[in-house]
């Protein structure tokens, strides 16, 4: 519920720069079908990541009302916590279950992950997978929840938008 104008906001930010941006920016000469299948899975797994991201948000923030005794935090357009953070483990779940194929079908099928221009991504996107794959594992075993399981999260979640975006800045930027 608190998360829709974020939600909202990006889509509509998608759909100005779908028409604002040429047709021909972005696109590889050639994209092989399983290129085509990791960047698909890659995409896919940022998205869940990302959502799941701003549902931890929006857990720190509910349980920051719930703290301070907050009337907003008894409104019935509030979501229960629980309901949030079931929601919150089940996107990081299965967003890391994707970006862990989509890694994984990076390394048997691709060749150039360690070439000079991926690199970063390759780095980027693995300590993300370690950084996401140990919230969860430390959730499961454990019972790691709230502040702490979020934190990590969007350390993790920075290192993913950096091996997606950081790397082309890195590359373009820094490196020429």
């Amino acid at each position: 519920l608190l998360i829709r104008p974020a939600i909202y906001g990006l889509a509509a930010l998608s759909l100005v720069l779908v028409l604002i941006i040429p047709a021909e920016v972005g696109r590889p000469i050639h994209m092989s079908p399983i290129f085509a299948l990791h960047m698909s899975l890659a995409l896919i797994a940022s998205a869940l990541l990302t959502l799941a991201t701003f549902y931890g948000v929006q857990l720190l923030y509910v349980n920051r009302l719930l703290k301070q005794k907050s009337a907003k935090a008894v409104s019935e357009r509030m979501p229960p916590l629980l309901s949030i953070e079931q929601y919150f483990f089940r996107l990081l779940t299965t967003g890391t279950i994707v970006l862990l194929i989509a890694v994984t079908v990076g390394f048997i099928y691709m060749d150039d992950l360690f070439a000079r221009g991926q690199l970063h991504k390759t780095i980027f996107s693995l300590a993300a997978l370690i950084a996401f794959g140990s919230v969860l594992t430390i959730h499961y075993w454990r019972g790691l929840r709230g502040r702490i399981a979020v934190y990590y999260t969007l350390l993790a979640s920075s290192l993913l938008i950096i091996g997606y975006f950081g790397s082309r800045f890195v590359r373009d930027i820094l490196l020429t």
